[in-house]
């Protein structure tokens, strides 16, 4: 690129890093991308993921469906669709399905290389990925910010963006404040998850008919659930949580992954139903993973550096929308530096644009994903009581039911256009450059339910 307006370094190869280049390649024909990942080759931890309506957008908007479709992976269907069964399962005799969510549209569920790979060849010719590349820390005052790496090199760049995950340095240089180092390192859950990919023949032979071979279910019972659902491959991709009460909050001690006992995952789960019994009893192999989170974070933007995904807000896994708010910052931020009203005189106020469009949202996905995980393990006021033996369908059940799918919805309403129509205007706003008087920013800020998640007063950007 021989005049580029500003340099842009992505700290960090994972989904949210690799789609905001990708963004930056479809949307920007004059900005130039560096992406630095601290590994030897951009991976993703963990397994299986789920995407709905809203991420599929997005992966449309970057020009990669028809990759993933060619990979036999349809886009999700526009019309209503079967989705978890929600079963009740902390006692040894067979439960039963009391509630079957249906969902008004469908999704597609995929292993996390497969997408990563998807969009690594997707800026192959737009952009450098340069390894071994791990960020220690950053430093700005005024020109471009430098990045100090842990093999002793720098590199420079005019913006730089930190999608290098929950522990991530660039959160740590950003809130090394003494007034914010609170929220540079995240919180723990209390929960640990047990990762694994299940062969379903084997769950087949040892219990025919196992339903979770060819459905997505939830397992629920006081302070540990289970969920899976089938993937490509003949495979079940299974999580199982267990809570530590009172442990929420603190701070996680030692490595939060690890190789887990599969011995340890049985007896976790000796006292519940056969179906979960067995799903238990066929893991071979799993991971331990201590989930944490970034609750309330207050900003995520300081001077011409941004965060981005996990490294903003890092969030539980109950409703697997990690890696779709990843994409959702992607393509925003991915937009708005690549508006032809951004310059290098105005990129700060351009961030601080993202910070608004995006922040708010995402802290409210942090605090819908964790009263998920309250509800399926009986912890949050909707769900006292209302699976005991004596409670009915019509009362408590209901209250329930509710109570989950209301969690849920956000993965399917309205599109991450119109997100960007607001942000565009408030945009153009903000840089003065507005052709239209009748632009406000009143007009143009963000209301309560964008992004698909409605947003409580707890989440709004504090400072």
């Amino acid at each position: 690129m021989s005049n580029p307006k500003f340099r842009v370094a992505i700290c960090g190869g994972g989904i949210g890093g690799l789609a905001l280049a990708n963004a930056l390649a479809t949307f920007a024909n004059d900005v130039h991308v560096d992406v630095y990942e601290a590994t030897s080759t951009s991976s993703e931890i963990g397994a299986g993921i789920i995407f709905w309506k809203r991420s599929w957008f997005i992966l449309q908007s970057l020009g990669l469906e028809s990759t993933l479709i060619d990979m036999d992976l349809k886009p999700p269907e526009d019309k209503p669709r079967p989705g978890f069964i929600l079963r009740k399962a902390d006692q040894k005799e067979p439960s039963h399905n009391f509630h079957r969510l249906i969902t008004p549209h469908g999704s597609v569920a995929m292993h996390r290389a497969i997408l990563l790979g998807v969009l690594r060849e997707g800026v192959s010719k737009h952009c450098t990925i340069h390894y071994n590349k791990r960020l220690l820390s950053y430093n700005q005052s005024g020109g471009p910010v430098t990045m100090l790496f842990a093999d002793g090199t720098s590199a420079e760049a005019d913006v730089v963006i930190g999608s290098d995950g929950i522990n991530s340095a660039t959160r740590q240089t950003m809130f090394s404040n003494p007034t914010n180092e609170r929220f540079s390192r995240p919180s723990w859950t209390g929960t640990y998850c047990y990762r694994s990919l299940i062969d379903s023949t084997k769950v087949l032979k040892a219990l025919p008919g196992h339903q979770a071979t060819t459905m997505p279910i939830i397992y629920m019972g006081k302070d540990k659930h289970t969920v899976s659902y089938p993937i490509k491959g003949n495979l079940i991709n299974y999580l199982s949580f267990y809570t530590v009460p009172g442990r929420e909050g603190t701070e996680y001690e030692g490595p939060s992954v690890v190789d887990g006992s599969c011995d340890e995952l049985v007896k976790l789960f000796e006292e519940w139903e056969p179906e979960a019994r067995t799903l238990a009893s066929c893991v071979e192999k799993c991971s331990r993973w201590a989930i944490s989170q970034h609750r309330g974070t207050p900003f995520c933007i300081s001077g011409k550096v941004a965060l981005l995904g996990d490294a903003a807000h890092a969030m539980s896994t109950h409703l697997g929308a990690g890696a779709s708010q990843s994409l959702e910052d992607a393509y925003i931020l991915g937009r708005i530096l690549a508006h032809p009203a951004v310059n290098l005189r105005n990129v700060e106020e351009a961030l601080q644009v993202y910070q608004k469009a995006r922040l708010p949202i995402a802290n409210a996905v942090v605090e819908r994903s964790r009263t998920t995980g309250l509800l399926y393990e009986l912890n949050y006021p909707a769900a006292l009581g209302c699976l005991d033996e004596d409670a009915t369908e019509g009362d408590l059940v209901e209250n329930f039911i509710d109570s989950v799918y209301g969690q849920w919805t956000g993965q399917w309403e309205g599109l991450p256009s119109e997100d960007w129509a607001r942000a565009e205007a408030l945009l153009i706003n903000t840089l003065g450059r507005s052709d239209d008087s009748e632009i406000s920013i009143e007009k143009t800020s963000f209301n309560n339910t964008l992004g698909g998640f409605a947003i409580s007063p707890q989440a709004q950007v504090v400072a």
